[in-house]
């Protein structure tokens, strides 16, 4: 079995979004603003750029005859989900008591969509190449 590239890029986001949540920023978050601002976004451009988008592909991989179309809007419905929930759950945090809203969260929220959407592009046709080829060899 192979694993394919929006597994991979899924699963890095998801460790490193764990990492950071359990260990960086607990550990080095109030040592240094610059330090504590990155650790502090880094879960939204994780979510937005790695996460969410590369999840819908990777489930959706399962499906053995994929056309570009499909690709592209399991992909589009990924990032288009991940921006507006994530920029949604921003603004909620405006009337909450407890948690704070962050403007520079919405600004990394939508790099890590463009972030995204530059690994997809780089990497949508190779994908295709080789699940083509794949699925010819298999039959």
């Amino acid at each position: 079995m192979k694993i394919s590239i929006w597994t991979i890029l899924t699963f890095i986001g998801l460790g490193l979004h764990s990492i950071n949540s359990e260990i960086l920023r607990p550990k080095f978050g109030g040592q240094d603003e610059l330090i504590g601002f990155i650790l502090g976004v880094a879960p939204n451009f994780l979510a937005a750029g790695l996460i969410f988008p590369f999840g819908v592909l990777m489930i959706a991989e399962n499906y053995n005859k994929e056309t570009i179309s499909k690709i592209n809007n399991y992909f589009w419905f990924g990032l288009v989900s991940s921006q507006v929930g994530l920029i949604v759950w921003e603004f909620m945090q405006e009337s909450s008591e407890k948690l704070v809203f962050d403007l520079n969260d919405i600004t990394v929220t939508l790099f890590g969509g463009l972030f995204a959407i530059g690994i997809y592009q780089m990497n949508k046709k190779r994908y295709l190449r080789k699940k083509t080829a794949h699925n010819n060899g298999n039959k």
